[in-house]
């Protein structure tokens, strides 16, 4: 069976559990182990800028949460594009860097830590895609969501920088793509497909106006293609669009493109509940969520 050290990150658990549910349940059923990282912290958050002010702090932090892993004898597996850049990020600049890596060992040693580099980090779309695969999802989702238009979001810290990340063409990525096309589903194309959902950089929590002005842009094109879903790999990018859908609509805006993490989507088609998978919304889901368990029935 193949394992991975499951890295929580923040808003996956506080804010989303039916994603994090949703991911335990369909990895579980699809032969692939996850084992929690007891004692993992914030990874933490680049949008905060933590490497900005303190890069000796924010890789300490990273490399404690990845030496975890190493504990366990396991890659990490990231479901959080902001998780996946920070924690990718250190990684590799201390696999390269011996000296930065002997300062963080001799902060990590004060707290009976080591850091040694022997653990890969991961997006959980990798794992999907490369240990799952692309046939195998063809073959759970039986052709069962065509006619189904879906727009991807990748998020930026999943695809850039690539000389970091090295997953997927930064510009014409296809990942995503291939593994909703496995449903069955058409994924969309559009101009503002790659640009960031407006989270990051801080401005969710510190310029809200410009935040929603950088999603509306992209949500304006999403619902002009009369998507029946927005797909995300990221809780945060996840947030941004539920919630901020909601936020549009407070302001007079009709914005309600339902809002599914991958997993959530996929653990419908594998028969599993939709009130342990996807039950917490800021944006009603209720309507595609009965046609996708509809196509069961069909």
């Amino acid at each position: 069976m193949t394992s991975y050290a499951l890295y929580l990150g923040c808003i996956g658990p506080l804010r989303y559990p039916d994603i994090e549910n949703s991911i335990r349940l369909t990895f579980k059923e699809l032969g692939i182990e996850l084992v929690d990282m007891e004692g993992a912290t914030c990874c933490p958050a680049p949008g905060a800028g933590f490497k900005n002010f303190d890069e000796l702090a924010a890789l300490t932090v990273s490399a404690r949460n990845i030496s975890i892993a190493e504990e366990l004898g396991l890659d990490v597996m990231t479901f959080c594009g902001g998780c996946q850049g920070s924690l990718n990020w250190a990684n590799k600049l201390l696999q390269s860097d011996p000296e930065r890596k002997s300062r963080v060992n001799e902060i990590l040693s004060e707290m009976g830590r080591e850091y040694r580099g022997t653990a890969k980090v991961k997006h959980l779309v990798e794992v999907v895609y490369e240990d799952i695969g692309v046939d195998r999802i063809k073959k759970i989702a039986n052709d069962r969501l065509e006619g189904f238009k879906v727009a991807v979001h990748y998020g930026c810290h999943v695809l850039r920088p690539y000389r970091v990340e090295e997953l997927d063409d930064p510009e014409k990525p296809h990942m995503l793509d291939d593994l909703v096309k496995a449903w069955g589903a058409e994924s969309l194309e559009f101009p503002e497909k790659h640009t960031c959902c407006g989270a990051g950089g801080g401005l969710f929590a510190n310029d809200r106006d410009l935040s929603l002005s950088i999603m509306r842009k992209k949500m304006v094109q999403i619902k002009e293609l009369e998507a029946d879903m927005l797909i995300d790999i990221c809780p945060f990018c996840h947030m941004q669009f539920d919630l901020g859908q909601m936020q549009l609509r407070e302001k007079g805006e009709d914005f309600s493109t339902p809002v599914f993490y991958y997993n959530q989507v996929l653990a419908l088609l594998m028969g599993f509940d939709r009130n342990k998978v996807a039950f917490i919304e800021n944006t009603p889901r209720d309507d595609v969520i009965r046609r996708i368990l509809a196509t069961e029935r069909a």
